[in-house]
């Protein structure tokens, strides 16, 4: 016989005494046999006697919720260009994993973050030479652009949006 959630949720109510709610169940998927029993365990064998939803049995029935239907906006992406000024390599972390290396040659890069608020830290060539640390909040305002200049002297800049960046301790 075939089943489908109605009946299993109209099963699982009855087993646990809700013989009212189970048939209210019954009578909204359209069963034609009501469950009548009041506080006995219902067992596979009982269930027989509910059919399964069929459209020709649904009531056409509009449901009025007392409320509106939240709405969801899709995540927006905000493209994120950090600058390395000077000649010093740099490595950019976000979040603990890193994100960028800035060497010699390409001390400019562009990624698409969605909005959030993300940890940054931007170090030297190794982790333990820390030049800035903080949180960079995108997607908040209207700006789609966001431009992160920083220096080795941990001078950060921030261009799109000046309240993207919110500054931790000072590592130097």
């Amino acid at each position: 016989m075939h089943r489908d959630r109605t009946t299993d949720f109209s099963r699982w109510l009855r087993a646990i005494g809700l013989t009212c709610f189970s048939s209210l169940l019954a009578i909204a998927a359209g069963s034609d046999a009501l469950a009548t029993r009041t506080n006995d365990v219902t067992t596979d064998s009982a269930t027989a006697d509910i059919a399964p939803a069929r459209p020709s049995h649904l009531a056409n029935i509009n449901i009025i919720f007392p409320f509106p239907a939240p709405v969801v906006e899709p995540e927006r992406e905000v493209v994120v260009e950090f600058v390395g000024l000077g000649t010093e390599w740099a490595t950019i972390y976000l979040n603990g994993r890193r994100l960028a290396n800035m060497g010699t040659h390409n001390r400019r890069q562009r990624f698409l973050l969605t909005e959030g608020a993300y940890r940054l830290e931007i170090t030297g060539v190794t982790s333990f030479d820390t030049w800035a640390t903080g949180y960079l909040d995108v997607g908040r305002s209207n700006s789609n652009v966001v431009v992160i200049t920083f220096s080795p002297q941990g001078v950060v800049g921030v261009g799109g949006d000046p309240r993207a960046w919110i500054p931790g301790a000072q590592a130097r």
